[in-house]
């Protein structure tokens, strides 16, 4: 991906195969992207958006957004990504070739204080940091927008029965 480009599912931003990370200040993204540069990453797969980029990212991406965005996840990333950039979060987009790549780049954005960090996949979006409090999901849905409290990898699922 490049600061050009702009990969999209029904009209939203949607970068399959990079973690999205937003993290409160410039100095903590500049801090996780040298970083990830230490640990072996290349230049040309981290992107950095400041505040003012992504605002204008997620402005054009919610002009843009057909109905089907509705379906998934993608449309309330765009809406949460939008209110961090609003507060001054700055973000880097980051390519992850496999889980161990993935792995690296979580340790990264949690020692380097970030806010956010989602894994996009072909379905999947996948939280890689823990973010919320204690309170258990109850529902998720495009009306009411991301359950905070989602933990990818740790929630629970109440298994039954067929009558």
């Amino acid at each position: 991906m490049s600061e050009t480009s702009h990969p999209q599912s029904y009209g939203v931003f949607k970068p399959v195969g990079h973690i999205v990370i937003a993290f409160p200040t410039a100095a903590d993204g500049r801090e996780a992207d040298t970083a990830l540069l230490q640990a072996g990453f290349v230049a040309e797969d981290i992107v950095a958006y400041s505040s003012e980029e992504m605002l204008a990212q997620t402005e054009q991406d919610l002009a843009n957004a057909s109905g089907l965005a509705a379906i998934g996840q993608e449309l309330n990333l765009v809406k949460a990504h939008r209110t961090l950039a609003l507060q001054g979060s700055c973000f880097l987009v980051v390519r992850a070739r496999d889980q161990h790549e993935a792995d690296q780049v979580a340790e990264i954005a949690l020692r380097c204080r970030a806010s956010r960090a989602q894994r996009y996949g072909s379905l999947l979006i996948e939280e890689l940091i823990p973010v919320g409090g204690s309170e258990r999901q109850v529902a998720e849905s495009n009306d009411r927008g991301l359950d905070a409290q989602t933990r990818s990898g740790t929630e629970t699922a109440q298994v039954g029965t067929l009558p």
